[in-house]
Formats: C-alpha cells, structure tokens, sequence
C-alpha cells in the first residue's frame, strides 16, 4: 500500500485548516477544551441524525418522522446529563 503525493497534501491541508481554527478559537473566543468537546459531540449527533434523516429521504421519497423522535430523546437526554 502507497501513499501518494496527493493523499498526503490533503492532510496536511486539512490539519493546517484545523490547526488554524484552534488558533482562531484560542484568541478570539477563549473557551475551555471541555466546552468545545461538548459542542463538537452535540454537533455530531444533530448531523448524524440530518444525514439519516436525508438518507432515507432519498431512498424512499418519503420523510420518515421516527428519526426526529430520536433525535429528540438523544437532545432530551443531552440536556438531562447536563442539567445534574
């Protein structure tokens, strides 16, 4: 298995996009690692719940409303955890 060239620019692009970004949040918005953990957990699953929900979508041409109570159990949950 070889690495190519343009494999490797991709993710030193990537991580110099990501690098910058921490650098962004660090200096202009300071907040704590733990925070942005949350945010990015929180973030992740309301993606995964779009992109399920645009899955079948488009699967089936018919909007399937059992995801959104998911999500909404999961954002119930979220804010139980936080709460306590």
């Amino acid at each position: 298995m070889t690495v190519e060239q343009s494999d490797i620019r991709a993710a030193a692009k990537a991580a110099l996009w990501i690098l910058g970004f921490l650098v962004l949040v660090e200096v202009i918005y300071p907040a704590p690692t733990g925070i942005l953990v949350l945010g990015l957990v929180n973030g992740s699953l309301s993606g995964l719940i779009a992109v399920g929900l645009v899955l079948v979508y488009r699967a089936n041409r018919i909007v399937n409303f059992a995801q959104f109570d998911i999500g909404g159990a999961v954002a119930i949950l979220t804010a139980l955890l936080i709460g306590k």
